[in-house]
């Protein structure tokens, strides 16, 4: 499966949520973004990504349905 690249919106459009993450959770998320050598807030996004574009594929979803 070939993940593609974010582009990133400008600091005007960016949703500003509260996320409350279990401390192993987190030390999870934080390994892997280390050895990702990225933030936690840029691997938390790229998680993200990568798992709806996954549920999307799952439920055979078009880009036209998506946006």
């Amino acid at each position: 499966m070939a993940i593609t690249r974010m582009l990133m919106p400008d600091e005007a459009t960016i949703k500003t949520v509260l996320l409350r993450l279990d401390p192993r959770l987190h030390r999870r998320v934080e390994g892997l973004a280390q050895r990702s050598r990225r933030s936690v807030h840029a691997q938390l996004l790229w998680l993200i990504e990568r798992a709806l574009e996954t549920a999307e594929q799952a439920e055979g979803l078009s880009d036209a349905e998506l946006h």
